[in-house]
């Protein structure tokens, strides 16, 4: 095989986008995108969530909403154990409900009609830098095995990365990967079409929550995920909810499923070093997800956007060094760091709250009106300072004093793990 400038390893939106930039930014350039799935973007592993103001800024906000989308969603619903509930309800519409196969496989075909070389079922098994070179060895096509060399090299291999991990560069903890399961219903009884309702406790969703997003009038999809210390699986907790939540089971009472899938929720954070020599790593092998929601199709996406840019600027100025790189690794954290990180102390401090908790925490945010504070959060995928603020406020503290000590044990325990 041909040698190539830029070798993206993963053929998901990240990888897509990597080679969109990076071919935009130089037409010239030869990318080979590495996929092991036989399709793009299926089976399915997300929700289909996404916001749209993320859309706009990858600038693929309408075909998303042409061709991909099922419903608008404008409120969200947050549901207690104890059944108290939240609604946060923005001025607007801003979140798509999309069909990310379609979607993903869109941005996989913008790559090659650009002139990326997509590999579908290929799989790179090892790479090794010579002479400021990579050799990368994979599976895949009429041979067990071949290799191509590279200048350059992009990880955008998912939440379970191995090939960034080989040219050392740390990858996100296993620990905080989050088994998740989701099924789509038909015949479901949906009260308000625009709205998403989530539901909190450890006999609901232990770790995280699960949620119910509609896609039209009578279908909507509902799942859940959990912490991986948990014992019990996440579809039994699924079909637990499903079948005898107080809230959510009787909306479901005559439902049917139509499809059904799982995957991992990265919900670590970023990682502490995303480039070396020739080598960077975006989207969800960086950590670039908000893990308190596991939604990383946006940012990660932008930061694909970002690492394809500088690699093309690599190959221009011929620097292939950790030192020239490091402006990748600048560039997407001055965007997205301080959230990311805000984002996973929250998610950390609230995966071991106990029930009780989680309801006096429901009361006070009804008491100090969290739902109007969110309202005024201008973009819903860069939440944290948000939350940050409002958690700092003096009302807030005077609030939730009699909860410290269940807060500060739960996030001792969400850093030990």
């Amino acid at each position: 095989m041909d040698p190539c400038d830029i070798a993206i390893i993963g053929g998901g939106p990240c990888g897509s986008l990597a080679a969109i930039s990076a071919l935009s930014y130089n037409k010239d350039n030869y990318v080979t995108i590495f996929e092991k799935r036989k399709t793009s973007g299926y089976p399915p592993h997300c929700s289909g969530l996404i916001s749209i103001s993320g859309l706009k800024k990858l600038g693929i906000y309408h075909f998303a909403a042409k061709k991909t989308s099922y419903n608008k969603i404008r409120s969200a619903k947050f549901v207690s154990p104890e059944g108290k509930s939240i609604l946060i309800k923005r001025r607007k519409n801003e979140l798509l409900v999309l069909d990310r196969p379609k979607l993903d496989a869109y941005l996989a075909k913008q790559a090659q009609k650009l002139g990326a070389n997509l590999l579908h079922q290929h799989t790179v098994k090892e790479i090794q830098r010579k002479n400021q070179t990579w050799n990368i060895l994979f599976t895949g096509g009429r041979s067990k095995c071949s290799s191509i060399t590279a200048k350059i090299g992009i990880s955008a291999e998912g939440h379970h990365p191995i090939i960034s991990s080989q040219v050392g560069l740390p990858t996100p903890s296993k620990k905080w990967f989050f088994p998740a399961i989701q099924y789509e219903l038909d015949n479901v009884m949906i009260p308000e079409k625009e709205t998403v309702e989530l539901y909190f406790g450890n006999k609901i969703a232990q770790g995280f929550f699960a949620c119910m997003i509609p896609l039209n009038d009578i279908q909507a999809r509902v799942g859940l995920a959990i912490h991986p210390n948990m014992t019990k699986g996440a579809r039994t907790y699924l079909n637990h909810i499903v079948k005898k939540h107080p809230i959510l089971s009787p909306k479901l009472k005559k439902s049917t499923i139509i499809n059904s899938w799982g995957g991992f929720i990265p919900a670590n954070g970023p990682i502490n070093k995303s480039y070396t020599d020739g080598f960077l790593v975006a989207g969800d092998a960086a950590g670039q997800t908000k893990a308190t929601t596991g939604g990383g199709f946006n940012i990660g996406g932008y930061c694909g956007l970002i690492a394809g840019k500088i690699a093309s600027e690599a190959i221009e100025r011929d620097n292939f060094t950790g030192t020239f790189l490091k402006k990748y690794e600048q560039l997407w954290r001055s965007k997205f760091e301080p959230e990311l990180s805000l984002m996973k102390f929250f998610r950390r401090t609230l995966s071991f709250l106990p029930d009780k908790t989680l309801d006096s925490l429901f009361d006070i945010a009804r008491q100090t009106d969290l739902a109007h504070h969110m309202q005024k959060v201008d973009n819903i995928d860069l939440h944290g300072i948000g939350l940050f603020k409002y958690s700092l406020s003096p009302k807030t503290i005077i609030h939730g004093l009699k909860n410290i000590p269940q807060l500060v044990t739960s996030m001792f325990n969400g850093f030990l793990v």
